[in-house]
């Protein structure tokens, strides 16, 4: 969901989507300059001009004074109307056909019956006061510069008549009469694929965000924390992994990656540095987060499947680890566990087995996958993980581990989907939502949310995962650009 604040906010639009808009107005810039230069006929215009004189009398010039002069040019606007009536531009018409060549004229008019409608004349001339003086301009504009001038010098010629007929005040005198001028006026080229341009650019930003208004998708951080009134405790980089010959692929790009690939574990070392630093930042937000609470188990969840959270939980605990904490990870996700490939382990045993009493809970621990974590895998999938969940024996898990660990990761189901998340909120310090960037919905989000709300559970906050910087504003595609160069100067 965008919103639209400030300036700023509609560059970071075009900046973000400049591999839309510039086709685009490239594209409407090409058609417009096409059509101007070989389908719109060219214009040609000619113009005649005439003196409004406020007497009839010859020596007018010689007697003429202010008064005279500002009669004169009320007399023009009274004029123009005159000659812009039906009556005199059927004249000009009549005119037209006698004296200019009927296949010209049928090129340039649509005419019945071989007559020249007045609406058709009306359509290509034009009267105006030159200057707002008492000169009245007549300008005529068509295919070809012969019927424009002529147009002209025949309102000039039938002007007199006309007005000292119907208005019986003033005179008229033809000052310039008009001449063909083969040069066109229009269409105008440059200023035809000027407008293609802009009709590019501004099809293509409203229709990216029509687009982006009607987007539903977790895209905008600051909106999530306003809307929900919780903190982003981190944003995790989309990842870019190198193929075996070296060549950038994004990991979308590739084939469906098999679940358990290490390159989406912060210790592999194809893992760019943006990633790994986001989970050492989410690291240190979750310790600010917990606070003092004597408790330090966290539930890492998501509103729905494929969000990420297996992934965010298994490296939140790795960077943990790597601060020197003892550190345990639980897949509580009896349905469908993955931790167990992506640590590339068995699952014969695990917290299934621990919880019926199977397997005792310090057997079922896979220790030491590296130092200072252990894992917990889910073991066998059982019919009826909810109620195995809200058993007194998983409670009784939990306590023995807090003797042995600093913090406890679980990695539990999808809230929307099945409940099993929400039977052990009891036991957890604060629940970390996972949102996948441009896949979670606004709605999904608020479901979650409710959901945490009749449970009584504490949301410490949300992350927000596979972050495309290119779909973010300036401001945050700058941070990363920066974590990036850091990188590559100083490891």
């Amino acid at each position: 969901m965008k919103r639209i604040n400030s300036v700023n906010d509609i560059v970071n639009i075009v900046i973000n989507r400049l591999y839309i808009i510039l086709p685009s107005m490239l594209l409407f810039g090409t058609a417009f300059f096409l059509c101007a230069m070989f389908f719109l006929p060219d214009q040609f215009e000619s113009y005649a001009s005439m003196y409004v004189k406020n007497s009839n009398e010859k020596n007018y010039s010689e007697n003429v004074n202010i008064n005279d002069l500002n009669a004169s040019k009320s007399l023009v606007e009274t004029y123009i109307e005159v000659l812009s009536s039906n009556a005199v531009l059927n004249k000009v018409g009549e005119r037209l056909v006698s004296d200019t060549d009927l296949n010209d004229l049928q090129n340039q008019f649509t005419m019945e019956d071989g007559v020249i409608s007045a609406e058709e004349i009306r359509s290509c001339i034009t009267m105006k006061a030159s200057n707002q003086t008492e000169v009245l301009k007549i300008t005529a504009r068509t295919k070809k510069p012969e019927i424009s001038a002529e147009i002209c010098n025949t309102v000039a010629e039938i002007a007199p008549e006309f007005l000292s007929r119907i208005v019986g005040a003033g005179s008229v005198e033809v000052i310039d009469k008009a001449v063909p001028v083969y040069l066109p006026v229009a269409p105008n080229v440059p200023l035809f694929t000027a407008l293609g341009v802009a009709v590019g650019f501004l099809l293509s930003f409203g229709g990216i965000y029509l687009f982006d208004l009607l987007d539903n998708t977790v895209t905008d951080k600051d909106y999530i924390a306003e809307v929900y009134k919780k903190p982003i405790l981190g944003t995790i980089q989309h990842i870019f992994v190198n193929d075996n010959n070296g060549n950038s692929k994004n990991k979308k790009a590739k084939n469906k990656m098999k679940k358990g690939d290490s390159r989406q574990l912060i210790l592999t070392e194809k893992v760019p540095f943006n990633y790994v630093e986001s989970y050492k930042s989410i690291r240190t937000n979750v310790l600010f987060s917990l606070g003092t609470v004597e408790r330090k188990i966290i539930a890492v969840t998501s509103s729905s499947p494929d969000e990420g959270k297996s992934t965010v939980a298994i490296n939140l605990a790795m960077a943990l680890a790597q601060s020197g904490k003892k550190v345990l990870i639980i897949d509580a996700d009896l349905r469908k566990p993955v931790l167990h490939r992506m640590m590339k382990m068995e699952n014969k045993s695990g917290l299934s087995t621990a919880i019926i009493d199977v397997t005792p809970f310090p057997s079922a621990v896979k220790t030491n996958v590296i130092p200072n974590l252990d894992l917990l895998t889910s073991g066998p999938t059982p019919p009826n993980p909810s109620e195995l969940l809200a058993t007194k024996n998983f409670r009784k898990i939990i306590d023995q581990a807090e003797k042995s660990y600093d913090y406890i990761i679980i990695d539990t189901p999808p809230i929307n989907v099945v409940s099993d998340c929400m039977v052990m909120t009891d036991i957890f310090s604060g629940i970390l939502l996972v949102l996948r960037y441009k896949k979670t919905t606004y709605n999904d989000v608020s479901e979650a949310m409710n959901t945490v709300k009749l449970a009584n559970a504490n949301l410490l906050g949300f992350i927000i995962n596979d972050v495309n910087p290119k779909g973010l504003n300036t401001y945050y595609r700058s941070y990363y650009a920066y974590r990036d160069s850091y990188s590559e100067n100083n490891l």
